[in-house]
């Protein structure tokens, strides 16, 4: 980047921005060790980079950049870790060959363990508890399952729509888990906050220049002086 200011006679001055963005580098291979359990095209899968081929001239996916590099490095192990290796370690390497503007991408991973579900425990007022026990057992979090994040993180948001429809507006849903050592399995405890039942005291409509606030306050689900609901509220809008 090259910046040259000019000077005119008033004493203003305007700068003159010259960018050379280089040329792009663009991936040459991927190549995994450590990889025991999966295969290199499973891997793969998971990623948005890819090496040149056919149809990466139309989606891009062959562009190297170090972001990139790192979220899908993200991605694979986030795929270890729904599919029950909860210790995993993803390492991304990359090797530029200047002279041709190709990029050799490796990833070395230690796998771990594999962990299955241990107890599933759930800390909640009383009676929310039988229900959101069904909601984490609708998941599949339930023992001897294989362990998986993304499963504790929709439970996690099921779980928090449940009581927010319920009126609980501030409630807080944590789920924890431990690894005892020597012990392939995790144990999972969901923790609920659900704090007091909200009430809606008043819905006031800003920048209805053209539409009277009663007729917006008939098509609303959520009414005034109702339970909070996020459902009512999505829908209203």
């Amino acid at each position: 980047v090259t910046v040259t200011p000019t000077v005119d006679s008033s004493n203003r001055a305007s700068l003159d921005v010259s960018i050379d963005e280089g040329s792009v580098e663009k991936v040459r291979s991927i190549k995994f060790f450590g990889n025991e359990h999966f295969s290199d095209h499973k891997l793969k899968d998971q990623m948005q980079l890819a090496p040149s081929g056919l149809f990466s001239f139309f989606t891009g996916s062959d562009k190297f950049t170090k972001h990139k590099l790192l979220l899908d490095a993200e991605r694979i192990k986030n795929f270890y870790e729904n599919n029950g290796y909860v210790m995993s370690r993803v390492s991304p390497k990359f090797t530029v060959d200047k002279a041709n503007n190709r990029v050799d991408l490796s990833f070395a991973i230690n796998e771990g363990i594999r962990y299955k579900c241990g107890t599933v425990d759930v800390k909640a007022p009383l009676s929310a508890t039988l229900k959101i026990k069904k909601i984490v057992d609708s998941l599949g979090i339930k023992k001897s399952a294989w362990f998986s994040r993304s499963s504790l993180l929709s439970a996690q948001k099921k779980i928090t729509d449940y009581l927010m429809n319920l009126g609980y507006a501030k409630a807080i849903v944590e789920p924890t888990y431990s690894n005892p050592q020597g012990n392939a399995s995790s144990n999972i405890v969901f923790t609920v906050k659900s704090g007091k039942k909200v009430y809606i005291r008043k819905i006031i409509f800003k920048g209805n220049t053209q539409t009277q606030g009663q007729a917006l306050r008939n098509r609303m689900v959520q009414m005034e002086g109702a339970i909070y609901s996020r459902k009512s509220i999505d829908e209203s809008v």
